[in-house]
């Protein structure tokens, strides 16, 4: 087990600065660090990858809300649907910050596609750039959806709130 990062021996992460050479000695390989489960110099990921991860957040945030909005409709009626309404608003608005600024860098959606987002030195992001992100998106999305579509034709995949906050999203 890792001391600094907490992973197993043997599980597959990269060494970070050292770029997945394995065969290095010990004393030459970088110190493992939290960024060390990054893999730096991974393949940006494009559009459609992330699309796919975005409808499966989608689908979970829906679940939530349906959820919400079936027990507080039949226990409070018509107030019921305002506070499910509100309540779901609150954690769409914090899902992505809390996943992106935890151990796994990406939203259940993402980790399901094999994706991280990082800064653009590939490391993690806090929880206000996740934040930031996150209520960016909003920018990409009244832009009629350019801000989006700038993944597909950047050189590091970046939509238009990526390049707001310097973040990227990569495979692992």
């Amino acid at each position: 087990m890792c001391p600094s990062c907490g992973h197993k021996a043997g599980s597959a992460v990269s060494n970070g600065p050292a770029l997945g050479k394995l065969n290095q000695s010990p004393a030459t390989q970088a110190p493992r660090t939290m960024s060390a489960t990054l893999q730096f110099g991974a393949p940006y990921a494009g559009f459609w990858v992330r699309f796919a991860a975005h409808l499966i957040d989608t689908i979970i945030l829906w679940a939530v809300f349906g959820t919400l909005y079936i027990f507080f409709s039949f226990a409070a009626g018509e107030a019921g649907s305002v506070v499910a309404l509100s309540l779901y608003a609150l954690i769409s608005l914090f899902y992505e910050g809390y996943f992106l600024s935890r151990n796994w860098f990406a939203t259940p959606g993402k980790r399901a596609m094999k994706l991280q987002v990082v800064d653009e030195s590939h490391q993690h992001i806090s929880f206000g750039v996740a934040m930031g992100r996150s209520l960016l998106k909003f920018v990409s999305a009244i832009t009629c959806g350019i801000g989006y579509l700038m993944i597909a034709f950047t050189n590091k995949k970046q939509g238009l709130h990526d390049f707001m906050v310097k973040t990227v999203v990569i495979r692992v």
